[in-house]
């Protein structure tokens, strides 16, 4: 029988995901010229001879030991990655059968692990992902091993700091200096599209300068989500969102919203 670890040492250890199952829509033209077919990023070779997927998988090699790191793929990428984990043993592969976001990938690696080891610290690595400097990558997440040891609970986000802005990714916002070189964060923005990223910095701008009670910022979100989902078209559904959903047969005036 295949298991992710052996002996008594087996808890209260370092564990590690490779998050690898994606569907890389974002870079699928170049991926299309590169191999002439749909596969995703991870699993095309677009710096050097190695896979996205392998330099991940060599990289984490160096800090975390190969019995105890789990690949997260999806099933409908099978025939793009059978050729690249096939020495792996089948208890290290945490298989979806479709990608179904970042979330469920994490949960369902972090419930695999926990059967073995339920005390343990747990980082997980994108697999289409590019560093220069592998050493240094690799020192910074010994690093947040060591810290989350010695304050558990603590959960870690490493970024690095961008050289121009790009509105469509998320980002972290960084709070006051933690333990160096990390900051506590206030929190992490996930990426929204053009529509919705343009209303809430109009929204932004005005709550800052109406008020700095939390009741009166939760009103002020709670009237900019309902005024975007009943009062204004989707330039895609050309229809308002809830008028798309069944919620309503009209678009609202926004007198409408106070009734």
């Amino acid at each position: 029988m295949q298991t992710l670890s052996s002996g008594s040492d087996a808890r209260g250890c370092r564990w590690g995901v490779i998050l690898a199952g994606g569907d890389g829509k974002r870079l699928l033209p170049l991926t299309r010229t590169l191999t002439g077919d749909d596969r995703p990023k991870q699993f095309c070779a677009i710096v050097g001879d190695e896979s996205l997927l392998q330099q991940t998988r060599r990289r984490v090699s160096t800090i975390i030991g190969p019995q105890r790191t789990l690949l997260a793929l999806s099933e409908v990428h099978e025939e793009f990655y059978q050729d690249q984990v096939a020495r792996v043993p089948s208890a290290r592969l945490v298989i979806q059968p479709q990608n179904r976001g970042t979330a469920a990938a994490i949960l369902y690696s972090l419930m695999r692990i926990r059967t073995f080891d339920s005390t343990g610290q747990v980082a997980f690595f994108p697999s289409d992902h590019h560093f220069f400097n592998d050493e240094a990558f690799a020192n910074q997440i010994r690093l947040a091993f060591s810290l989350t040891e010695s304050n558990p609970g603590t959960v870690i986000l490493l970024g690095i700091e961008p050289e121009t802005p790009e509105t469509s990714y998320g980002w972290i916002q960084p709070g006051t200096r933690f333990v160096n070189p990390f900051t506590d964060s206030t929190s992490h923005v996930e990426r929204f599209n053009l529509t919705m990223r343009m209303g809430i910095r109009r929204m932004t701008r005005l709550t800052n300068a109406f008020s700095k009670k939390l009741e009166n910022h939760r009103a002020a979100i709670s009237l900019s989500i309902a005024y975007y989902n009943f009062c204004r078209l989707h330039q895609t559904l050309r229809v308002t969102p809830a008028m798309e959903a069944g919620i309503t047969d009209h678009m609202w005036k926004i007198s409408e919203l106070f009734v």
